[in-house]
């Protein structure tokens, strides 16, 4: 009884529940606008990665040139690109995998993705492009910084390594924010479809990290000075994950696929805890 006047005991629910049925439109719509965001983002960083690209060019400022060890000198490649663009280098989990070509005076110098020691003891013209550096030599081992010749630099043009975080996290803030919308309480039309944005985001989620994968992860199974203790029967170790790795060497007939098998488990478990979480608090 409030002045006078008896309130239905579901009057606050039913409040509440309209409230939180205005609101969830918005929030759906939220969620589309991430995804929309998140593919757009990652759509670039396809084109970039497998369409045909024209090759960027550009000259090296003497000034960003400083020396490295013995006749090797650095520099660093970022400067010289627009924020939203990048080169991809060899780095040890992909190995040579760039395709940079450097001139001096127009002239090719080589060979690219030569030893780091060499480079320094032997020079020549010799390079590396390490990660976003490129480590070089002058044709005749002298300081390009004194020598007075042009070095010219030429890529094929790869998608900043910041554009594919942030299309990871758009995704995993449209995921979040879809878990939220579908354990909020509103009517049963208003309940499928935060249903459905969650499940396609889930779905999407896996689409994106596999070819994140695809793309990124390296052709070959890497060996580190414990994996013999994984291989092998150990008593340091747990017998499950020999299991597991015993059990893709059997279907795929090594171990290249485990980066894939492991980073769809971690997503799964998200997804199903996710889920869980959602299920408890609606």
């Amino acid at each position: 009884m409030l002045d006078g006047r008896r309130l239905h005991p579901n009057a606050d629910r039913s409040a509440m529940r309209g409230a939180g049925g205005t609101a969830q439109p918005l929030f759906v719509s939220l969620v589309a606008c991430l995804w929309i965001a998140a593919l757009a983002l990652f759509a670039w960083c396809v084109v970039l990665e497998h369409g045909a690209v024209r090759r960027i060019e550009f000259t090296l400022v003497t000034e960003t040139i400083r020396p490295e060890l013995g006749r090797a000198y650095l520099v660093d490649l970022r400067p010289e690109l627009p924020p939203w663009l990048g080169c991809r280098g060899d780095t040890l989990s992909t190995g040579s995998s760039s395709d940079l070509e450097l001139r001096e005076d127009g002239v090719p110098l080589g060979p690219a993705c030569a030893a780091h020691q060499s480079i320094r003891d032997d020079a020549g013209g010799r390079f590396s492009h390490w990660h976003q550096h490129l480590i070089f030599s002058a044709s005749d081992g002298s300081d390009p910084r004194t020598n007075g010749r042009v070095y010219t630099v030429s890529a094929t043009p790869r998608a900043a390594a910041w554009i594919e975080t942030t299309a990871a996290l758009l995704a995993l803030a449209a995921t979040l924010l879809g878990v939220i919308v579908w354990g909020s309480p509103s009517g049963r039309m208003m309940r499928l479809l935060p249903l459905g944005a969650f499940v396609l985001t889930a779905v999407l989620l896996l689409v994106l990290w596999n070819a994140t994968i695809r793309t990124v992860a390296p052709s070959f199974a890497g060996v580190q000075a414990d994996s013999s203790s994984y291989l092998d029967a150990s008593t340091i170790r747990t017998i499950g994950y020999p299991l597991i790795l015993r059990a893709i060497t059997a279907v795929a007939g090594d171990l290249r696929p485990l980066v894939t098998v492991q980073v769809n488990a971690l997503i799964l478990s998200y997804i199903l805890l996710s889920a869980s979480v959602a299920v408890v608090l609606g």
